[in-house]
Parts: C-alpha cells; sequence; structure tokens
C-alpha cells in the first residue's frame, strides 16, 4: 500500500491510502475490477450507470441514483460499507466501482465519486480502490491508471 507522509509533529495526517489507483496495482484489485468488467458485460439489461460497493462477484451494494450533493455522496459510500460490515466488525477489501457506458475518460460524475470515495477512504483510515467500469475496461478517473481488452473473457 502506497502512503502519505505525515508532517511528525503530531496531528498531522499520516500513513493515509493514496489518493488512487498507482502502478503496479495490485494483483487482487486488478483481478476484483476485470470480475467488474466482466459482470457488467453480462448485463442483460445493457450497460447501466450505478455505483457499487464491495467486492465484484462477492458482496456489494449497488447505488442507481447518483446524488447531486458531494456530501450525500459521501454519506452514501459509508452507508454502503456500514452493511457490508458483519457483526464481527472486520470490514471486507472493498472497491467502489462506477459502472457507465461510453469512453474511457473521466466525466464530471465520475471525478465526483471519485472525490467522495477518497474522503471516505481518509475518514475511515482504510484502503478504498475506485474505478469507472465500462464495457472495454477499467480505468482511475484520478490517476489515469487503467486496464482495457479487446475481447473480455473470464479467466
Amino acid at each position: 500500500m502506497v502512503t502519505g507522509r505525515g508532517t511528525g509533529q503530531g496531528g498531522g495526517v499520516s500513513d493515509l491510502p493514496a489518493p488512487g489507483l498507482l502502478e503496479p496495482v495490485p494483483a487482487r484489485t486488478a483481478l476484483l475490477l476485470r470480475r467488474a468488467v466482466c459482470r457488467l458485460l453480462d448485463e442483460p439489461a445493457g450497460v447501466r450507470r450505478a455505483v457499487h460497493v464491495g467486492v465484484p462477484h462477492e458482496v456489494w451494494q449497488t447505488v442507481e441514483d447518483s446524488p447531486a450533493d458531494d456530501g450525500l455522496r459521501v454519506d452514501v459510500l459509508h452507508a454502503c460499507l456500514t452493511r457490508l460490515t458483519p457483526y464481527d466488525g472486520r470490514a471486507p477489501e472493498a472497491l467502489v466501482w462506477l459502472t457507465r457506458a461510453g469512453a474511457m475518460e473521466p466525466e464530471d460524475d465520475d471525478l465526483a465519486w471519485a472525490s467522495a470515495a477518497w474522503t471516505v477512504a481518509a475518514e475511515s483510515a482504510r484502503r478504498l480502490p475506485m474505478a469507472v467500469v465500462t464495457p472495454q475496461g477499467w480505468f482511475d478517473p484520478r490517476t489515469g491508471t487503467s486496464r482495457t481488452w479487446a475481447r473480455t473473457r473470464r479467466r
């Protein structure tokens, strides 16, 4: 995990997760995002815009109505993470992924959700990767890190 540096003078921010996916992308994160792309392609109703929090193909929460307010986006992500946490208090290694059609280029909504994910990661002192998933692949709108496939096949 890439972390930030603290001030060393007490009260400073230290050991916060990096604000985005950086190379090399952890193998588990890359695998989970590939699964998210495969799941998107398997949707019988086609590609729909939605935000998902959790672990692709395992356990996740989906939000289809995107709030216009930044604070509400943060609240939605916090609520989704809380619902994923079992009674023993151990939260799964969760991701945030936004599914949508279109080009693999950042849109305003992508950046708004990325900001909310970074805020939640910082507030909860946990790693919370975020990516935009399209039928062509996935990308992190903050760093530009991405993966694309000409033909996506399950592994």
